[in-house]
């Protein structure tokens, strides 16, 4: 499997719209994009980065990572596949991790949080096996007041530091 990230583009607005449609996004998620964006208002942000996940050759999802002031140290993740074939596959938990790897530096943080709905499993296997660990739950209610059950999940990035003696 050939897996890359490139650049969220505005031209990329039309391939997320027909994602969502296709997954029926809601089911999945309260928000397909980074949260202080607006269309219109440019796609790239000094904070977020936001890519498209690419498999061969081939636009197949969304992934981004987000802060929500530059001084925090806590980003949060979204993710969006663009067909239902394509989950539970692994390329979920290799975005992921690619994101983070890419978007650490230049963002400046050291913990990556999320929610995710209780009922969606596959999800939470996947950021488990990326190595997130359940911090705490809730619930929210959506635009149709439904009431929704999360989870919060949290990864850490761990520097290791060795000291080498001589």
């Amino acid at each position: 499997m050939n897996l890359y990230l490139t650049r969220f583009e505005e031209s990329d607005l039309d391939k997320l719209d027909v994602w969502c449609k296709r997954i029926q996004a809601e089911q999945f998620m309260s928000r397909v994009t980074p949260e202080a964006y607006t269309r219109g208002s440019g796609v790239q942000n000094e904070l977020w980065d936001w890519y498209i996940i690419n498999q061969n050759d081939l636009s197949i999802g969304t992934i981004w990572l987000e802060k929500s002031d530059p001084s925090s140290d806590v980003a949060k993740l979204g993710i969006l596949l663009g067909s239902q074939d394509l989950f539970e596959k692994g390329i979920g938990s290799q975005a992921v991790l690619f994101a983070i790897e890419s978007s650490h530096r230049r963002l400046g943080f050291n913990r990556v949080q999320l929610n995710v709905r209780k009922s969606n499993i596959r999800a939470i296997s996947c950021y488990k096996k990326c190595g997130f660990s359940i911090v705490g739950e809730g619930t929210k209610f959506n635009k149709a007041d439904e009431k929704i059950e999360f989870y919060a999940m949290q990864y850490r990035i761990f520097r290791i530091r060795v000291k080498i003696n001589d």
